[in-house]
């Protein structure tokens, strides 16, 4: 019964928040000093690049910044900066400032960012600014993911980081003008060449953490992308384990394994309690800042590795299923021109590649700097460039 009562409730709240919506939507002027930021539902605060663009504007005081809640509850640490309004978006209050608001910024799609984006017009500026510089197909370039479509016929802009990529990113959120995909580089990649003292609050304590369980060690990170089939994920097996616990102890390292958000959940992993140098850091709310401690980094067909790129930092690629993934998804670039490296198949390889860069470190520097030129043509202030990009459309 209780169940039930709670279940009407909910469905009672979303349908007053929709219907204020629709009559809102159609009757409010919007106004350019007010931005909305969506959030991500295991986060109380923004994060990624709309974390940075947050940074960017947070002390402005001629900026209302909302934040976007998905049921979760706000911050319990002071959150730094002025006119920052924590509201949850099925709500009244949330409704009111999704109407009103000029601005929306975004970092997946206009449906992660709103449970009303069927019923947003044509006079907001949305700003997509994505969750990283594309290797594989994503938007219009992948056909299954009909909803784009309609959906980024509703886009101001969006963002790139080099001339390629902003190729890529115009056909993916087509009909956007070559224009309005600003080559600002990736808010986010400010964070990776921060200063610790430049971090906000809560990132700085997130980073302490994280220095706590890596204890003076060589951090080697581990992030795969995410599969259609949880199956496909691969497995460390006990006896692998053992074999990769002994070789970072042997170097005095530990490998950080993060899975992706998508699956990170879903996924059983095996526990490596037991084990001294294999942790796991599920529950660091942004990579970005393991990319900024990592001294090297092991990962598939994610894009992540592209951030990385601008640390300068040895990259080892574990594709032990290429042929099945071509296949599932696609990329945007050959593999060849996108590595710094030739990829591990196997686990074999896979110990040797990580034993060099440990000991090594970029074997091939004019390759790694070929590829880094292709991805990045900013390095800093990445933040602010979006930030006055926006401006200067009102």
């Amino acid at each position: 019964m209780k169940d039930l009562v709670k279940k009407t409730r909910s469905a009672i709240k979303y349908y007053v928040a929709y219907m204020g919506f629709y009559v809102m939507e159609r009757l409010c002027p919007k106004s350019s000093n007010i931005w909305c930021f969506s959030t991500w539902k295991n986060y109380p605060h923004t994060m990624d690049n709309l974390r940075a663009v947050f940074e960017a504007v947070k002390d402005d005081p001629e900026i209302i910044k909302i934040i976007l809640l998905q049921g979760q509850k706000k911050p319990e640490w002071q959150v730094e900066g002025v006119n920052i309004r924590f509201v949850q978006e099925v709500s009244l209050s949330g409704v009111f400032y999704l109407s009103v608001a000029k601005v929306y910024l975004m970092g997946t799609s206009l449906r992660g960012f709103t449970n009303f984006h069927a019923l947003v017009g044509n006079k907001h500026q949305i700003i997509q600014l994505w969750h990283g510089i594309p290797l594989k197909r994503i938007g219009k370039l992948f056909p299954p993911e009909k909803f784009w479509e309609e959906e980024t016929k509703k886009y101001s802009a969006t963002v790139c980081s080099s001339p390629s990529d902003q190729e890529f990113m115009q056909q993916a959120f087509d009909p956007l003008s070559i224009d309005r995909v600003w080559q600002t580089g990736l808010p986010r990649n400010d964070f990776i060449l921060a200063t610790d003292e430049q971090l906000p609050n809560d990132y700085y304590t997130e980073l302490e953490k994280i220095r706590d369980q890596v204890a003076g060690r060589f951090l080697i990170l581990y992030a795969p992308t995410w599969r259609d089939s949880v199956e496909n994920v691969y497995q460390f097996s006990a006896e692998e384990q053992s074999e990769l616990d002994a070789l970072l102890a042997r170097h005095n390292a530990v490998l950080a394994i993060r899975g992706h958000a998508n699956v990170r959940s879903k996924v059983d992993y095996q526990d490596v309690g037991a084990l001294n140098n294999i942790i796991y850091v599920n529950d660091v709310p942004d990579a970005n800042l393991l990319l900024k401690e990592a001294g090297a980094l092991i990962t598939d067909y994610s894009s992540i590795y592209i951030d990385y790129l601008i640390t300068d930092r040895p990259i080892v690629y574990f594709t032990y299923d290429i042929d099945r993934y071509i296949n599932e998804r696609g990329f945007l670039y050959e593999l060849v021109e996108a590595f710094v490296c030739d990829p591990a198949i196997g686990f074999k390889q896979l110990l040797t590649d990580i034993e060099c860069a440990i000991t090594e470190g970029v074997k091939d520097r004019a390759r790694y700097h070929r590829v880094k030129s292709l991805f990045h043509q900013h390095a800093d202030s990445c933040a602010l460039n979006v930030v006055n990009k926006i401006k200067a459309l009102n």
